[in-house]
């Protein structure tokens, strides 16, 4: 078999998944261990009877209309992988993969970093595999971070630091916030926990307020006659990647109509140093999709552990510390026109 060249991936022009799935093929052809502790944890969360780890295939034959990701390929059976980072499932995909023909024992996995819905039709098939230990049907990236991370291998040491920027690390925050990326009352929790952060925009400076549908963000608009919005959400990846801010993170991003781009002329990428730890600022010339004249100029952030505490009114106090630090220093250095 023909050895990846990690090279050729890297320059190649793959889409994100596939580039991450040739990557990690990459990965478990140089150290096989990593690709048996996979299939450990599948085996024994699934109830699936231990097997013996053989090789890895990235994008296995299917047909011409379905190849999934990945396989683990095993002395006793196939596991093939549907992975998932950031986009939805295909029309019926889970269903049309279990439809494929095999010629020896074959199970199907959805790894995903996200929430997905899983059809009656694959949660009741002896070929879909799901961890038994939790309610979720499928299995997240973050079940597997922990393999690589063990191995001292700095290929593999390499690669943890890739899964961290793809936001696949387990969650660092305080339990009760462990799973506010995938559970909506989590989400809701979060967005009140902005309450005094939204208090201080729209009851100080007359601004208007409105939520994201998802509860992980909202916006604020014309805290500056010249600031046309301030836009504060919570992610687990930040475009491009950050250097000394961990993962999750707390983002604020500052967008001017194009007229305005002057009075921003004075901003700087620098360090906003705060009592609730580093603030990075950034420069950025975005343009808006809503809006072609308007542009996102400017973007902060911070690392989320810093703020969500198992306290509340702590909690409430540092997002609101957050939320007014990014305006002063946005305000104190343009509003000079």
């Amino acid at each position: 078999m023909e050895m990846t060249n990690i090279f050729r991936i890297a320059t190649s022009d793959l889409g994100p998944e596939d580039k991450f799935t040739a990557f990690l093929h990459y990965l478990v052809l140089n150290i096989p261990s990593i690709g048996q502790g996979m299939v450990d944890i599948i085996c024994q969360r699934s109830g699936l009877a231990p097997a013996i780890f053989e090789t890895a295939v990235d994008h296995p034959a299917g047909d011409v209309e379905n190849k999934p990701d990945f396989m683990l390929s095993c002395k006793e059976l196939d596991i093939l992988c549907e992975h998932k980072l950031n986009s939805d499932l295909g029309c019926h995909q889970l269903e049309r993969y279990l439809g494929l023909p095999k010629n020896r024992p074959t199970y199907l996995i959805l790894i995903t970093n996200r929430s997905h819905n899983i059809s009656a039709e694959v949660l009741q098939s002896n070929s879909y595999l799901r961890p038994k230990d939790s309610s979720t049907p499928f299995f997240y990236w973050e079940d597997f971070y922990p393999i690589i991370a063990n191995h001292g291998e700095r290929l593999a040491q390499d690669f943890v630091k890739y899964m961290r920027d793809l936001g696949m690390a387990p969650s660092p925050l305080a339990e009760e916030w462990g799973q506010l990326f995938l559970r909506r009352d989590v989400a809701e929790k979060f967005y009140e926990a902005t309450m005094d952060m939204r208090s201080y925009f729209s009851q100080q400076l007359g601004a208007q307020c409105q939520a994201d549908p998802s509860r992980l963000g909202f916006q604020v608009k014309h805290p500056r006659n010249w600031l046309h919005l301030l836009y504060f959400y919570v992610a687990r990846v930040a475009q491009p990647a950050v250097v000394g801010i961990e993962s999750p993170y707390l983002i604020a991003r500052v967008f001017v109509q194009e007229v305005e781009l002057g009075r921003m002329r004075n901003l700087v990428s620098n360090n906003i140093q705060t009592e609730d730890g580093l603030i990075l600022g950034r420069l950025s010339n975005e343009m808006a999709a809503w809006d072609k004249n308007l542009v996102m100029c400017y973007e902060c952030i911070s690392s989320l552990e810093n703020y969500l505490t198992e306290n509340s009114v702590e909690t409430r106090a540092k997002l609101q510390r957050f939320g007014q630090a990014v305006f002063e220093h946005v305000d104190t250095v343009c509003n000079t026109l």
